[in-house]
């Protein structure tokens, strides 16, 4: 879920795994796949990012550590135990 704002300035949170096109024409347009559209003042570029943080905190929730870190039993040449 990520916030947004109307262009009247209210705020709502919106579930992103439902966006499926972004654009700017001038006003940012979120068309969604349910075929809601949304006119938000975010620029298209701060719902992208948005979007990108939400997806990123669902991985590292289900990997159980940051994306980019991983933990010391994958490292280069050691096996899993589960899967010698």
């Amino acid at each position: 879920m990520i916030k947004l704002h109307r262009l009247d300035g209210s705020q709502f949170v919106l579930n992103a795994e439902l966006i499926e096109t972004i654009e700017a024409t001038p006003n940012t347009v979120l068309k969604l796949t349910n075929s809601k559209v949304y006119l938000v003042r975010e620029s298209v570029d701060q719902v992208l990012s948005r979007c990108l943080s939400y997806r990123r905190s669902v991985f590292e929730h289900l990997a159980g550590h940051p994306l980019g870190i991983l933990p010391s039993r994958w490292a280069a040449g050691q096996e899993d135990e589960a899967n010698p």
